[in-house]
């Protein structure tokens, strides 16, 4: 009795490693930039957080990646109707649902690279 009692208990603590591995394959950290002619921008991953940077105006929001699609969205208390136009077109092109792929040096979001800084 006592030998599949423990039988399950390992069974069941590698599951449980291998699900929270799994589910930390899904973040991203750190910055990833794409170089503009007027400005770069700039993604800022923090746990299930990014900072999305256009030169020095920034907006907060989270995402989520679930196989080769990210999806971006504006944080609940980011007020999009006082974003500055330059960064407003920006962050329009990242948020919702894009594909989504790692590279050797970075990112690619909607087919756009980001290089890891």
């Amino acid at each position: 009795m006592k030998k599949s009692v423990r039988i399950l208990a390992l069974v069941m603590a590698l599951t449980l490693l291998t699900l929270t591995l799994v589910a930390c394959g899904n973040t991203l950290s750190g910055s990833y930039t794409k170089k503009g002619l007027v400005a770069n921008t700039t993604l800022e991953f923090s746990g299930k957080n990014v900072t999305i940077s256009v030169g020095s105006l920034e907006a907060k929001g989270t995402y989520e990646i679930e196989d080769d699609k990210i999806t971006i969205t504006l944080a609940e208390d980011e007020d999009d109707t006082k974003l500055d136009a330059a960064i407003k077109g920006v962050i329009n092109e990242l948020l919702g649902t894009k594909s989504f792929e790692k590279t050797d040096d970075g990112i690619k979001i909607g087919g756009v690279e980001y290089k890891k800084d």
